[in-house]
């Protein structure tokens, strides 16, 4: 009958082995870093309205009042809990952005050019040149006169080539029209090349066909499209126009149109042109800026004798922009608030942004587990004003660590054992403190126990049974960490290694014993030994 020995061996930091062999090994394995990335649960102050919304990324903001500075708040709670690790790096995140001062350039007329058919023409071309201002706008107004049956309307506008957008149409008459409408092209379609380029109207093929038309460009201009302020048609004089601007240095430009020949005088507005078109058809077009939000009135008074006559009037707001946008100062403590960083300045713009500070180097000696613990761990935030005060936003306000975790330390002693001789189907054991586990981890951790192969080696070798159930030329092996045999036994697999102790606290020794289940037949009496493993990760 065999001899058959188990031995022991332990293994380095992250796991020792057991074996049936007489030979000890170790080995040494280290964490990768990792990083974590935690929010605040806790915050004190009044200075910063809602400024829980600065725990997680999300749709709101924590806001405050720049200052000189502004008041501040101080977040913290971040429940980091990393024991025995080191920590190699500390940032402060804070997604950030503020109002700033509106800077408005006034909205300004530069120049205006016109054009005016002949009877029964289908197109209008006429040069302009919008100049090369920043921000243009090109308003063209149309007066166009027919008579078709059905009456027609203009077919569209072009500017070097790029057509244009249609703002609006008023038109007044019966079986003879006359039709206004205004259209427009913002800078990124405009050319910059400060010569002229070509007004082409077209309408349809039509009977009594006049058309007048008028080019006027704008700069320092919104780029949105015009507001349409409507319009008014009769063969009342002077046609007149009620519009109400909603904002300040708002650029009025409208346009009129009489179904005689004749000429316009503007009440209200500047009038920037005046034609008559083939002696049937006169068009107008000015501009009013209105400095102050508010109902005004445009007019225009014909010259003789109305047949019909329409108006139209949009409006184009100035160019307006964010400047002297306000700071944001974050800084953070280590020590529950005696203690605090360099504060990092940051001046913020009208879009969220994110933001990061560098604070490993703050505490003196470094960080540790204990200063980012609850309690510990601080971050302080305050504004201030650039320009004039305005609202700072603080959507976020995490703290990301890098850092690499305690590593499992264990060791086992003995680190062999001797069975004896066994016989068929016995099943020696030792008792269930025989080996023990000293346990140096700073952590809690996992460990489990397994077999390193699935045959027992020497002569002929034996199989090795994870489920427990000896056979010919089978083994199996049975654990038990410090209790009796026969309750709470483990089997010891090799196809996966199971728990000997999930969840062992830090610095907490254990021991166990080992029983061998004998094949229940066997072809020689060979010492057979295998190598039993201890794994501890952390927990």
């Amino acid at each position: 009958m065999p001899a058959q020995r188990v031995s022991i061996e332990g293994v380095g930091k992250v796991s020792f082995e057991t074996t049936v062999t007489l030979s000890v090994g170790s080995e040494v394995a280290y964490a990768a870093p990792d990083t974590a990335t935690n929010s605040p649960t806790t915050n004190t102050g009044t200075a910063w309205t809602d400024p829980t919304n600065a725990y997680a990324d999300g749709t709101n903001a924590a806001t405050i009042t720049s200052g000189a500075p502004s008041g501040n708040n101080v977040w913290g709670d971040y429940g980091f809990s990393l024991t025995g690790a080191t920590i190699t790096q500390v940032r402060v995140r804070y997604d950030a952005w503020s109002v700033g001062d509106t800077i408005v350039n006034t909205v300004a007329y530069n120049a205006v050019t016109r054009g005016t058919s002949s009877l029964e023409a289908t197109t209008l071309t006429f040069a302009h040149n919008v100049g090369n201002q920043t921000n243009k706008v090109l308003i063209v107004g149309v007066s166009y006169e027919n008579s078709a049956s059905p009456v027609k309307s203009v077919s569209g506008v072009t500017y070097n080539g790029a057509a244009m957008t249609l703002i609006a149409k008023q038109t007044t008459g019966g079986t003879t029209i006359m039709e206004v409408s205004l259209w427009y092209l913002l800078d990124a379609s405009l050319p910059n090349d400060n010569v002229n380029h070509n007004v082409v109207v077209t309408v349809p093929t039509g009977t009594g066909n006049a058309i007048v038309a008028g080019a006027i460009s704008l700069y320092n201009a919104n780029q949105a499209a015009p507001t349409n302020f409507g319009g008014s048609g009769d063969a009342t004089d002077p046609v007149t126009k009620q519009y109400t601007t909603t904002v300040n240095n708002t650029m009025a430009v409208d346009v009129a149109g009489c179904g005689n020949s004749g000429s316009y005088t503007a009440t209200g507005q500047t009038e920037r042109y005046d034609a008559a078109s083939a002696s049937t058809a006169t068009g107008a077009g000015g501009t009013r800026l209105v400095a102050t939000a508010g109902t005004v009135t445009n007019s225009w008074n014909y010259s003789s004798t109305v047949n019909r006559q329409a108006m139209l009037v949009c409006g184009v707001q100035s160019y307006t922009y964010q400047s002297s946008f306000e700071q944001i100062r974050v800084d953070v403590s280590w020590d529950g608030g005696s203690s605090w960083s360099n504060k990092a300045t940051t001046t913020t713009t009208a879009l969220e942004a994110t933001y990061w500070y560098d604070v490993t180097a703050a505490p003196p000696g470094g960080w540790t587990p204990a200063k980012l613990a609850n309690g510990q761990l601080q971050v302080r935030a305050d504004a201030v004003t650039v320009g004039s005060a305005s609202t700072v936003s603080l959507d976020w306000l995490p703290v990301e660590v890098t850092y690499t975790p305690a590593v499992p330390d264990i060791s086992v002693d003995p680190t062999t054992y001797y069975f004896g001789t066994v016989t068929e189907s016995s099943t020696p054991s030792t008792i269930t403190t025989y080996f023990t586990i000293t346990n140096a981890s700073t952590i809690q951790t996992d460990q489990t126990i397994g077999v390193t192969t699935n045959t027992w080696s020497g002569g002929i070798a034996w199989s090795h049974n994870d489920s427990g159930s000896p056979g010919a030329n089978a083994a199996a092996l049975l654990a038990n960490r410090g209790g009796s045999w026969g309750i709470g036994d483990i089997i010891v697999k090799y196809s996966s290694p199971v728990y000997i102790y999930e969840n062992c606290p830090a610095s907490t020794n254990y021991s166990f014993g080992l029983k061998l289940l004998a094949p229940t037949s066997f072809s020689d009496g060979v010492q057979k030994q295998i190598v039993v493993r201890i794994t501890a990760v952390a927990g």
